[in-house]
């Protein structure tokens, strides 16, 4: 509760014990899941995966990943709060929640909390291009305001991966029109 109010116009012994500041555990809370599941290979030609929060069990989709830093959560352990922050994160982009998956999680000085998600699109193997430059667009432009108790956030990348060849010949396209 480092920071609260509270901890400051506190005399109170129990309290106090929980306003002092404690150091950041800077080791990785989550980490990939191996799924139990058999599935056969997906195509090599994209980067394709299975999306392991899809309702189609092993369904083949190529992903965005974005690494999004949460900078002043009012948490201290994301385990709990990662449903809320998925539901959030999906509707304010406009998605299902099956369409993200929080892949890796780790909490650096600050405290803040980086985080690597991956966006898959919705029971189709690929977004298509205008998705894809509507979901960088929100997300660089700060378009989206998270709940107070995770606080404002920073992207750090957005990576288009598979995508990338149609976002540039799709821009090109469009300045030769």
């Amino acid at each position: 509760m480092y920071g609260n109010p509270v901890c400051g116009n506190s005399s109170v012994a129990p309290i106090d014990s929980l306003c002092q500041p404690q150091s950041v555990n800077q080791q990785t809370s989550k980490q990939q899941q191996d799924s139990s599941l058999i599935c056969s290979p997906c195509p090599s030609d994209k980067n394709y995966e299975y999306n392991p929060s899809s309702p189609i069990p092993c369904f083949c989709a190529v992903p965005l990943g974005v690494g999004l830093r949460l900078k002043s959560p009012g948490i201290t352990d994301f385990n709990p709060y990662e449903g809320a922050f998925g539901d959030s994160t999906t509707s304010l982009l406009k998605l299902y929640v099956y369409q993200l998956h929080v892949e890796h999680y780790i909490w650096e000085v600050g405290p803040r909390l980086n985080m690597h998600l991956k966006l898959f699109p919705s029971n189709t193997s690929l977004f298509n291009m205008s998705e894809v430059v509507r979901l960088r667009h929100v997300l660089a432009g700060w378009e989206i305001t998270l709940p107070d108790i995770f606080g404002p956030y920073e992207l750090l990348n957005f990576t288009l991966g598979s995508y990338a060849d149609g976002m540039y010949s799709s821009k090109l396209n469009c300045a030769k029109a």
